[in-house]
């Protein structure tokens, strides 16, 4: 059973270097390069261009769909 995702995004006065994503799932840290260019793409259209997002996610998902602790597929 899967359950919604918690987290913190920044607001737009936000004004870091890079994005940052920072992503637990099963209360591992997961890096995962789809989501992160998904979120920038998103904030692209709403933040000022120099402007780059922080987000803090922590997600559970059943174990079976995890192959790695650090990898997520990216389907």
């Amino acid at each position: 059973m899967l359950r919604p995702a918690q987290g913190y995004v920044s607001s737009a006065d936000y004004s870091g270097k890079r994005a940052v994503l920072v992503l637990f799932i099963n209360g591992r840290p997961v890096e995962c390069a789809p989501l992160k260019r998904a979120l920038e793409a998103t904030y692209a259209s709403v933040l000022p261009k120099a402007a780059k997002p922080f987000v803090f996610l922590v997600g559970f998902v059943p174990a079976r769909l995890l192959p790695a602790p650090r990898a997520l597929p990216a389907s």
